[in-house]
Formats: C-alpha cells, structure tokens, sequence
C-alpha cells in the first residue's frame, strides 16, 4: 500500500510538473478570484456563448491571458479559464483530486448555479463577473467548454457529469487516458497505478452524446495522434443509433498535418471550431 502510495504521488509529480507564476509578475485586468483561487475572466461586448477553458499542465493563466483574448475575440466568447491547483498563483498542490474539485467549482460559476449567477446575453458584458441576482427575463448563453492537453481531462469530466447543460465541448490534444499516457512515456506499472485513479476521457466521453469537436496535431509526440483516433472511433460506436433524446449529436476530428502538440495554427483551429459553433446554431 505505500509503495502503492508513493508511485501514484510521484506520477502525480509527472502529470503536474508545476508551473508557478513569478511574483514580479503584473497582475492581468482580466485575474479575478472566485473565494482565493485565480482565474482568468475574459469578457467579450456581443457574446455568443460563455466559454468554460481548462488549460494545459506545462502553463499559467497568466501565460495563457493573451491567447485566450485572441480567442475570446475571435470566436466571440466571454472566457473563464480557472488556475490549475498549485499552479501559477494558486495555492494547494495538484493533483486528479485537486483538478476535479476546482472544475467542478467554476462549472456551477460559469453554469450560473453558483450563488444565483447567471450569465446573460447582457450581464457578461462588464469587466467582472456579474453579482448574485434573480433570473431575469433574457436568454441565458450557451455553455461550451474547451479543454487542452491535461486541461481535457477536466472538460471530459464535467461534460460527462453534466451533459444536458453543454451545448459544446471542443477538445485540443486530448488523451484516451492517463493510463494510457503513462504506459507510453513511462512504464506498464504506472499504468496499472493510474487504472481508475486519474482522467479517463474515453470512460467519461462515453457518457457524454452531446456535440464534440477534437483538435489534434499529427506530429503530436506528446499525446499521439491516434488518442483522438481511437477517442472517435470508440464514441461513434457507442452512439450508432442515436444518442440521448433519439437524436445524433456530432463527433469531429480535425487534423493538423504538420502539427505536434504545442504548435497548431491558430487561424486554422479557431476557424474550425467557428464553423462546428456555427454548424450547431451557436451565432
């Protein structure tokens, strides 16, 4: 049981190489503090969707802050990009635990179950999140949750917890597992170590029927290509005949060519998930 104990904290160590934010560092406009943890709050003035953004395990929000305003812009989206614990100005240390907790925390803020917030076409346009306040008459947005590299272990599991409040999911670089991830880099016992322990976005996309979009680079020596591969295959196999409702909901790979794990375009992957939001009536 302790060397049981102590390789599942040491792979932990692996999965979370922490990324700290130096305290030189200036404070964005755009970091705000749901209770004492940090999280970027990226408005847009005309949103179309709120956007719920889990981000990689070798980056701050901090270092995020600018791309995510690009993308916030680009595919009109107000933006809530919670810290990952122990991380950039985040206390705590991380961990599978640690991560699930703090997604499931910023899904009820994003989702507007938190407190009575709710984000609207006309509440989401100021420069922080709006004050707890009585459901007004006016359209809630739509909730889309994005993930990237470790950051789709936190989309899968909300959007397989939370299915009928997703109108999207769009992940980049996703893995089938942890698992998975450290039979390849590292050895068959972290595997076994990791077996229902750690993300596994195969087991919880398959509870998951709504509208999915994978992002993937086919130069990836990270997280190989063909985890998105296998992901697709999987997914429409369990949702031949229709998903929940009796309805079919989409599942799409993109591909990037010449892509690994860090460098696709981002014209061409922004202008992908802009056609799959448009294509669900998400304008």
């Amino acid at each position: 049981m302790l060397l049981y104990s102590l390789l599942s904290s040491f792979i932990d160590t692996l999965v979370f190489p922490v990324v700290k934010t130096h305290p030189s560092t200036p404070k964005s406009p755009d970091l705000k503090y749901n209770s004492t943890h940090p999280y970027l709050y990226i408005p847009h003035p005309t949103p179309r969707a709120i956007c719920l953004y889990f981000h990689g395990n070798a980056e701050t929000i901090d270092e995020c802050d600018p791309y995510l305003q690009q993308l916030s812009k680009h595919l009109r989206i107000s933006i809530i990009a919670p810290e990952l614990p122990g991380y950039g100005r985040a206390s705590g240390s991380p961990s599978h635990k640690a991560a699930v907790e703090v997604a499931k925390k910023f899904f009820a803020l994003a989702s507007g179950t938190e407190s009575g917030v709710e984000f609207t076409s006309s509440s989401i346009t100021g420069s922080s999140p709006p004050p707890p306040h009585p459901p007004q008459p006016q359209q809630k947005l739509p909730l889309i949750v994005i993930g990237r590299s470790i950051g789709t272990g936190s989309a899968s599991y909300i959007a397989s917890t939370n299915p009928s409040s997703i109108s999207a999911l769009i992940l980049i670089s996703p893995f089938t597992s942890i698992s998975d991830l450290a039979c390849l880099h590292f050895h068959s016992a972290a595997s076994f170590v990791l077996k229902g322990n750690h993300f596994d976005n195969l087991r919880e996309l398959k509870k998951y029927h709504g509208s999915l979009l994978l992002q993937h680079g086919k130069l990836d020596d990270i997280i190989p290509f063909e985890h998105s591969q296998r992901l697709v295959e999987a997914l429409r196999k369990v949702r031949v005949g229709g998903s929940v409702d009796g309805k079919k909901e989409p599942v799409e790979l993109a591909e990037f060519e010449r892509s690994g794990h860090n460098d696709i375009d981002f014209g061409d992957m922004v202008m992908g998930m802009d056609r799959f939001l448009t294509k669900l009536g998400i304008n």
